[in-house]
């Protein structure tokens, strides 16, 4: 299991369905008092298992729910992004100090990112 933050700030874990379940029986006795299944968006509880979906929980019931699938890419958009005002802040630097671009693979790089900052700033 994942230790992750939930929604309501505890920390919590992150895993599949069925490794957080012993068995069927199991998942059935939980989801006939809580509605878990409903929770996840299935309609039937053993629709819910056979899918086994990530699932994210804590001690406060309310965080129960499926686990976000962009959790993922939303950290590496943040990471690039933070790549990009990198190679941001040294396109202007190098442009407002008159640095000479030359032919090598880096100057490329500082001129594609030049250009697409100066295309950003006109808008």
């Amino acid at each position: 299991m994942k230790a992750v933050k939930c929604k309501s700030g505890l920390s919590g874990y992150q895993c599949r369905l069925q490794a957080n379940y012993n068995s069927f029986d199991e998942f059935v006795a939980y989801a006939e008092v809580y509605q878990l299944h409903r929770r996840l968006g299935y309609r039937s509880m053993s629709g819910c298992w056979r899918a086994n979906p990530m699932i994210q929980f804590s001690v406060e019931p309310s965080d129960f729910r499926r686990a976000p699938k962009q959790a993922f890419l939303a950290k590496r958009i943040t990471k690039l992004e933070a790549q990009l005002a990198v190679a941001m802040r040294v396109a202007e630097a190098a442009r407002n100090h008159r640095v000479a671009f030359n032919s090598t693979p880096t100057g490329r790089v500082l001129r594609e990112a030049l250009a697409a900052y100066d295309a950003s700033k006109e808008k």
